[in-house]
């Protein structure tokens, strides 16, 4: 445990730092960190601060989704919220939420059609 606050204090530091605060990897590694201690809520207030800090960053935005206990976290309407700043920012996505969502995360409507 110990081991994991260290590496966690580290991690903070290096974000606040001016130098580091715009570095997805460094943001990246503190959401994996916060997910292998069993923080998936930890990773997700990550998360947020990082596409905060950097909202044009794409491996940011995408970066839940490589976390299966931080894509449960979110519920459908911030996920959706979260492709429409995608948009917004201007960061391209070549897949559909279907592809990507497990299937309890999509509305309804999603779930009963089948892909094209």
């Amino acid at each position: 445990r110990s081991d994991g606050n260290r590496a966690r204090g580290i991690l903070e530091r290096a974000v606040q730092r001016c130098e580091a605060r715009h570095s997805a990897l460094i943001w990246r590694l503190y959401m994996d960190v916060e997910a292998y201690l069993g923080n998936p809520q930890a990773a997700k207030r990550v998360w947020q601060r990082a596409i905060s800090v950097s909202p044009c960053s794409k491996a940011l935005w995408l970066h839940p989704f490589r976390i299966p206990s931080l894509l449960p976290l979110l519920s459908h309407e911030e996920l959706t919220d979260v492709v429409q700043m995608m948009e917004e920012k201007g960061v391209r996505v070549r897949t559909l939420l279907e592809e990507v969502l497990p299937p309890h995360l999509l509305p309804s409507a999603a779930r009963a059609a089948p892909p094209a």
